[in-house]
């Protein structure tokens, strides 16, 4: 098993350069490198909104069917039953604090 960091939500025209690679970027090299199947992991984000469904589910997975490499990506972990508890716990014990 393989993992690299890439970024999204790369702004052009902007005067201050943005987090390398671009995910677009790096799901070309990857497939450059041979890998023709993908997983996406936003490990960025807490929830899906409309930035995730954008640049992940619409332009990465374009990028993706250019190349003809299989991208899946993972789900956010926000409406996950154990993450939802975990906030519980984590308000819950701060209230007790006071």
């Amino acid at each position: 098993m393989d993992y690299r960091l890439a970024y999204q939500s790369q702004t052009h025209g902007t005067p201050r350069p943005w987090l390398q690679p671009d995910i677009n970027d790096a799901i070309r090299q990857v497939h450059a490198e041979g890998y023709r199947d993908i997983i996406i992991a936003p490990i960025g984000f807490l929830c899906d909104h409309i930035e995730v469904l954008y640049d992940l589910d619409v332009e990465a997975q374009h990028t993706a069917t250019a190349c003809g490499v299989t991208c899946v990506r993972a789900k956010t972990v926000g409406t996950h039953p154990a993450f939802l508890a975990m906030l519980s716990e984590l308000i819950a014990a701060r209230v007790r604090q006071g």
